[in-house]
């Protein structure tokens, strides 16, 4: 990983939202129902099972007031089981704030699904917390794509995807940008070129050619593998390499 994310990963991965985020969810729901009786919160289940089909809905309330701290917590678990194939979908909305100052307040959901005994799973995490006077706040995603979708004039264009650890943009305007590494499949241009007219700049990495113009006073330069030409008061003054045909 490029040393610019994994400083900025192991700052997330020290996050109330990051925790938020971890650990699978299924429909086990046996440690979620012993610590709301331990926490004596407010708690309602539905549940149906026939043979190795079973569904379950679960909502804990929680409040907790002490000398330490005012805590309130709503979960809700969805799951639904059969056999060994089974999906879950957890919400959950975290407020707390302790009495040395340290607070949170955190919204995720997650969905997992095991299937053929493997776990996937997508989620987001909403998170503003302090911690020793330092506060922090953060939108976390989970997921083997994240797309954004635009639906106008009733057509869907997706504008914006990260897949497989990379991000695709279908278009961007960038007022300023820092790039540690780049690769281009085919041209970088100013927004005034014009080959016409003999303006602006571009590099062409398909074609292997440079061009630099100034409108100002009629000069420009081109460079190929072929050679360097120079361009002056509508004529070409300078040809290093192979001659014009």
């Amino acid at each position: 990983m490029p040393k610019l994310l994994s400083n900025k990963l192991g700052v997330i991965h020290t996050s109330e939202a990051w925790d938020a985020l971890s650990g699978q969810v299924n429909s086990n729901t046996s440690g979620l129902i012993e610590t709301a009786l331990a926490n004596n919160a407010d708690m309602q289940r539905w549940r149906k099972e026939n043979g190795e089909r079973k569904a379950e809905i679960l909502e804990v309330r929680t409040t907790l007031v002490d000398e330490t701290q005012a805590f309130a917590e709503k979960l809700e678990h969805v799951s639904a089981k059969l056999g060994e194939n089974e999906a879950a979908i957890e919400t959950k909305a975290t407020t707390v704030f302790k009495q040395n100052g340290d607070g949170q307040a955190i919204h995720s959901v997650k969905a997992g699904i095991t299937h053929n005994d493997e776990y996937h799973s997508a989620g987001m995490a909403i998170g503003a917390e302090v911690k020793d006077g330092q506060v922090k706040t953060q939108v976390l995603f989970e997921a083997d794509r994240l797309a954004l979708l635009n639906r106008s004039n009733g057509q869907v264009t997706v504008p914006f995807v990260v897949q497989n650890g990379q991000v695709f943009i279908n278009e961007a305007f960038i007022d300023q940008g820092t790039i540690e590494r780049i690769v281009v499949g085919m041209d970088i241009r100013s927004k005034d070129y014009d080959p016409i007219t003999k303006k602006g700049m571009r590099l062409d990495f398909q074609s292997k050619v440079m061009a630099i113009y100034n409108v100002k006073n009629g000069a420009g330069t081109e460079q190929d593998a072929e050679g360097f030409r120079a361009y002056y008061n509508g004529n070409w003054v300078v040809n290093m390499g192979r001659l014009f045909s």
